[in-house]
């Protein structure tokens, strides 16, 4: 089950269209989703969130909790709806597409995907790009 809570106080995007993209991700990864939360936040919320846990009191766009125990992808996924907005508008996307990516990044690390180095963030960017080819969410010319 993929849940999808907004608790920014003025940004909206559309949670059942969003927890479609990601059912269809976890599918086409050939993965099965368990219990996987994803909270659209403030970028005050993701500052404190990444302050606590990763030691740095930046904002960030996406900070992802893998809770998983077994084979069924389990965790929260934590997306900063400011940062995105400010992503979109830098990439010339909507904030639907950017907020899409940031979700689907999330997925892609429960799934194991790591991005620590240039090379790896290039695959994942990649990965990224062909969930959302294949939702018709992609508008940037990438």
């Amino acid at each position: 089950m993929i849940d999808i809570a907004n608790e920014h106080p003025c940004r909206r995007v559309d949670r059942k269209i969003l927890a479609s993209l990601l059912t269809k991700t976890v599918r086409a990864e050939r993965r099965k989703a368990g219990t996987i939360s994803v909270i659209l936040v403030t970028d005050k919320k993701i500052s404190e969130l990444h302050s606590k846990f990763l030691h740095d009191s930046s904002a960030t766009d996406v900070i992802t909790f893998d809770l998983s125990l077994s084979e069924e992808l389990e965790g929260d996924i934590v997306i900063s709806l400011d940062t995105a907005a400010r992503q979109a508008k830098d990439y010339g996307v909507t904030l639907r597409e950017e907020t899409g990516r940031l979700a689907i990044h999330g997925i892609l690390h429960l799934c194991g995907y790591r991005d620590r180095s240039k090379q790896l963030r290039a695959a994942m960017h990649l990965r990224e790009n062909f969930h959302l080819q294949q939702a018709g969410w992609l508008t940037s010319k990438e």
